[in-house]
């Protein structure tokens, strides 16, 4: 005798066109999530960065051109060696004649970042460099408890409401999260949008997953499950 969930499929299909059919639909939430956890390397990557100078307000004056001057990318040297030089010599030349006397401090007027492969991101728009990197490890690490706490929260909420409008809820909450994460103005309000975006993303992802390893019988759920997770590698 059959029990429980498996006896429907006493009266159709343990697996169909259709089954494959609506698991490839819904592996489109596992897509999303997968493009909200990978969005980190992006938003919140670290590009090359050298203090700002007064050296920069040079029109054209470039990221490279700048690194000689640079002793790391969070200290440079003091500025009134600029003004002794004369108008006409080579400004390396005149940087080298006087770098016995000069001396290192903090980066102390924000920083030039290297824009080669982004034009901007998190870490750009707040300088989250140097004292103030810590912040944006804070912020991946409330991401990740977003989706922890997702998990949890969602379980009842799609086995109150369905899988289907569990995982539509949590795709509309995720859109929205990333319009806030767009219009961020400040390090709170990305913050708030990345931990929101990881909450809906995974819970939508968690009732995808079961949604599909109930879709065929018993014999096809392991495949069922796999394949809407592999959307997460695409």
């Amino acid at each position: 005798m059959i029990d429980g969930f498996d006896f429907m499929f006493t009266r159709w299909p343990e697996i169909s066109i259709w089954q494959l059919l609506w698991a490839c639909m819904a592996g489109y939430t596992w897509f999303c999530t997968a493009l909200t956890q990978g969005g980190s390397v992006i938003l919140q990557q670290t590009p090359e960065h050298r203090c700002k100078t007064i050296l920069d307000e040079r029109e054209g004056f470039t990221f490279e051109e700048g690194l000689p001057f640079s002793p790391s990318q969070c200290e440079k040297y003091e500025e009134s060696w600029v003004q002794t030089c004369s108008s006409n010599e080579n400004l390396l030349h005149c940087f080298n004649r006087q770098f016995g006397n000069l001396t290192k401090i903090k980066c102390n007027s924000g920083y030039i970042y290297d824009d080669t492969i982004f034009d901007a991101t998190f870490v750009t728009s707040f300088d989250l460099v140097c004292d103030r990197a810590y912040i944006n490890t804070i912020s991946t690490s409330i991401f990740m408890t977003g989706l922890f706490v997702s998990v949890s929260l969602f379980g009842p909420i799609m086995d109150r409401f369905g899988r289907r409008k569990g995982m539509l809820f949590g795709l509309l909450g995720l859109m929205v999260a990333n319009m806030l994460i767009s219009m961020s103005k400040s390090v709170v309000m990305f913050t708030i949008g990345r931990f929101l975006a990881g909450s809906f993303a995974m819970g939508a992802a968690t009732c995808c997953f079961v949604y599909a390893v109930e879709l065929p019988g018993a014999r096809w759920r392991t495949w069922f499950g796999q394949a809407v997770n592999n959307c997460c590698s695409l």
